[in-house]
């Protein structure tokens, strides 16, 4: 193995590490709340204090602070969150602190964040606003699902 090869192999395995902490790390923090698998239909109102995960087909206005649309599912919904993380299709409009566009997600509609990650083969249609300190989760938790109450009409 050559030293390019070396370092590539080490680069790899960094941003893996790095990746997977960063999520643990906030998984720790906001552990998962709610879950939609695959096969459901969801219509309506999502608050929580924790982790969304939607795997199905979700519709509405969706309030979290981490909000992870899954390889396979369709969700067309206003979504206010910290990190949005796509794997599937997203129809809507956003505001994040944190986008990440993953290999084959498609987001459609409008998106303010101030900061992106996109994975090579990720598609986005519709109008990308990447702000400074304007954007994103600028309320905290509490105005998205108040202490003490976890909120999944």
């Amino acid at each position: 193995m050559n030293w390019t090869e070396r370092l590539s192999a080490c680069r790899d395995t960094l941003q893996f590490r790095f990746k997977s902490e960063r999520i643990y790390t906030f998984l720790a923090r906001h552990p998962i709340e709610a879950v939609f698998p695959a096969g459901t239909l969801y219509s309506g109102v999502i608050e929580a204090e924790g982790l969304v995960r939607i795997e199905g087909r979700c519709q509405g206005t969706v309030r979290a602070p981490m909000v992870v649309i899954a390889r396979g599912s369709l969700v067309t919904a206003e979504i206010k969150t910290h990190c949005l993380y796509v794997e599937g299709h997203f129809r809507g409009q956003a505001t994040t602190a944190f986008l990440y566009l993953a290999e084959g997600s498609l987001l459609e509609g409008e998106v303010r964040t101030e900061s992106l990650f996109t994975e090579t083969g990720a598609a986005c249609k519709g109008k990308l606003i990447v702000e400074k300190g304007t954007n994103g989760y600028a309320c905290d938790i509490r105005e998205i699902a108040p202490s003490g109450t976890t909120k999944a009409h």
